[in-house]
C-alpha cells in the first residue's frame, strides 16, 4: 500500500505533467482537453485522467531539417471559423498562426512527385541573408526571411513571396532543384476560400529571366497551378478541409528561378462535421 505522502506526491506529479502538456498545446496553438477525478478514502484512492490536444497542430509534429512526421487528424473536430493571411501572419516562429515555412528537395526525390507527408522539410534559418542578399532588397522583401543555407542555395520565403533554387549553374551555389513551400494547417473542418496573387516580381539576368511555377495543394491534391511570368495573376479556390489538413503553396523553377510574389488569404464558412464511422 502507498502511504498518504506517496499518494500526494503522485497526484502532484500528475498535476505538473498536465501543466506541461497544457503549455505545449498553447505553444502549438491547440486546445487542451482533459479531465481529472481524484477520490480518496480510508481504504485507498483512485485517479481518472484523460488528456488530449485539439487544434491546428495537434495532428502533426515537424522536425527541423527533415521531413515532417504526420499523425492522424482529429476526426471529430468541431467546425469553426478560419481567417489566415500569408502576409500579415508571417513570422519568425514555425507554426505561429498555423503557418510553417519549408521546402521540397526535388533533386533528391526519387519519383519527382511532391508528397506533403514525406517531402516537406522545414527551412533552417530566419533573418537576413548577407551572401545571397535577398533581404537587402526592400522593393520586394519587407523584412527578415526564412532561408535554408545562405550562399549555398537561394531557397527562401518571406512575407509576400519566395525564391526557389534550380539545378543550373549559379556561381558557387549548389545545382539542386528546391521548391519553396509555405504550409498552412487547418485547425477546423470547414469550407474555405483561398485567394491571392502569384507572379514574377523581378527578372534578373539569364537564369532569372524565364518563369517560375506556383502551385496550391490541399492534402496533396493539386488544385491550382500557374506559370509565373512578369505579370501577376489573381487566383481563387473553394475547397473543403478537415481539422489538420495541410494547404501547401509551392514555388518552383520553370525552368528559371527568381523573385516571386505568392500570397494567400484563407477564409471560411463553418460546416457540420461528418458523422463518425460506427
Amino acid at each position: 500500500m502507498f502511504s498518504m505522502a506517496e499518494r500526494l506526491l503522485f497526484v502532484r506529479s500528475i498535476d505538473a505533467l498536465l501543466d506541461e502538456v497544457e503549455d505545449r498545446c498553447r505553444r502549438i496553438h491547440s486546445r487542451l482537453v482533459h479531465s481529472r477525478q481524484i477520490a480518496s478514502s480510508v481504504g485507498g484512492w483512485t485517479l481518472a485522467l484523460c488528456v488530449g490536444c485539439v487544434g491546428a497542430d495537434a495532428a502533426s509534429e515537424h522536425r527541423p531539417g527533415g521531413a515532417s512526421v504526420e499523425a492522424p487528424a482529429e476526426e471529430r473536430a468541431s467546425p469553426g471559423e478560419v481567417s489566415a493571411d500569408s502576409v500579415s501572419d508571417f513570422s519568425g516562429e514555425q507554426g505561429e498562426h498555423g503557418w510553417f515555412y519549408g521546402y521540397w528537395d526535388r533533386s533528391a526525390d526519387a519519383d519527382g512527385r511532391y508528397s506533403p507527408r514525406e517531402d516537406f522539410q522545414l527551412l533552417q534559418h530566419f533573418g537576413d541573408d548577407p551572401i545571397n542578399g535577398l533581404s537587402a532588397h526592400s522593393e520586394f522583401v519587407t523584412g527578415p526571411l526564412w532561408y535554408l543555407e545562405d550562399g549555398r542555395v537561394y531557397t527562401s520565403l518571406w512575407a509576400e513571396g519566395g525564391h526557389p533554387n534550380a539545378a543550373m549553374p549559379l556561381g558557387s551555389h549548389e545545382q539542386v532543384e528546391h521548391w519553396a513551400v509555405r504550409r498552412w494547417k487547418s485547425p477546423v473542418a470547414a469550407e474555405i476560400s483561398i485567394s491571392g496573387r502569384a507572379g514574377k516580381t523581378m527578372p534578373w539576368g539569364e537564369n532569372w529571366s524565364g518563369g517560375c511555377e506556383a502551385r496550391v495543394l490541399v492534402d496533396g491534391e493539386l488544385l491550382f497551378s500557374t506559370a509565373m511570368r512578369n505579370d501577376p495573376v489573381d487566383y481563387s479556390i473553394d475547397v473543403k478541409v478537415q481539422a489538420g489538413s495541410s494547404v501547401d503553396f509551392l514555388i518552383g523553377p520553370d525552368p528559371s528561378i527568381g523573385v516571386t510574389t505568392f500570397t494567400a488569404k484563407l477564409t471560411s464558412r463553418p460546416v457540420a462535421p461528418e458523422p463518425a464511422a460506427r
